[in-house]
């Protein structure tokens, strides 16, 4: 079984801002966000606004970067923690946004009927969930028929025990000690397991997230206090075969 694992540090809203614990999202916006925007609009029907649920949407770091690419869908964000979606709808308010609500709800029980959503994203939370199978069951629930299912995690691998463990909480201190928990992390053939025991079909290949080369040495200067966290140029890029993060998609059977 999966162990549980403390998400406490994440319902407080200095955590989302871009200089708190997870100031490194930002920074990966253009790279998994711009994945999902463009899987969206190229898999998707055009010339209708398109309901989208993110499940999990923390403090909207993602859910409003989306948003704003794709005005003419609207989007639900749900979160457990009211103190992240209070700093989401702060966001969304500098940001102008207007296709984009929040409400609090768990990814265990999704406050909506079935088949309510044309897309669900589902970004930096599978690897945090006890009872994984009964959430991917919930998100395919809500999704409509040929509906779309959009996700990142973390591979259980050796790489991501180092990157992310090792490096990314003890050493560089760029990801909040505590956040992550090597077990909970998921294999892309576990994953694949995962989405067909809930009518969820893949959709091409599982792809990696990574820094690029300038990002590393900006992630290494902000650990050593020579650079700001909100003062970085670098970013990362989305391609090949899964190391640490990766990106999937699955859509769900057309029967529902």
């Amino acid at each position: 079984g999966r162990t549980h694992l403390d998400v406490n540090i994440y319902e407080y809203s200095e955590q989302w801002s871009r200089t708190g614990g997870s100031f490194m999202l930002y920074y990966m916006n253009s790279a998994r966000g711009g994945w999902m925007i463009d899987f969206l609009e190229k898999n998707l029907a055009g010339g209708r606004a398109h309901k989208v649920l993110d499940a999990g949407c923390g403090g909207g770091i993602l859910t409003n970067y989306v948003a704003s690419h794709l005005s003419h869908s609207q989007f639900v964000g749900v979160d457990i923690h009211e103190t992240a979606l209070k700093f989401a709808r702060e966001q969304q308010e500098q940001l102008n946004l207007t296709n984009v609500r929040y409400e609090i709800g768990s990814i265990y029980s999704l406050p909506f009927k079935n088949a309510s959503f044309d897309v669900v994203i589902c970004s930096d939370v599978l690897e945090h969930l006890t009872d994984l199978r009964g959430a991917i069951r919930e998100l395919s629930r809500v999704l409509q028929p040929d509906g779309v299912l959009l996700f990142d995690t973390i591979h259980r691998s050796f790489a991501s025990l180092v990157l992310v463990i090792v490096f990314g909480e003890h050493v560089l201190r760029f990801v909040p000690p505590g956040a992550h928990q090597w077990s909970m992390f998921i294999t892309p053939e576990e994953m694949a397991t995962l989405l067909k025991l809930s009518d969820l079909q893949q959709q091409g290949r599982f792809e990696a997230i990574a820094p690029t080369s300038w990002m590393v040495l900006e992630i290494i200067a902000m650990s050593a206090g020579l650079l700001g966290r909100d003062q970085g140029g670098g970013s990362f890029t989305v391609g090949g075969r899964p190391v640490a993060s990766y990106v999937g998609a699955a859509r769900k059977s057309a029967t529902g």
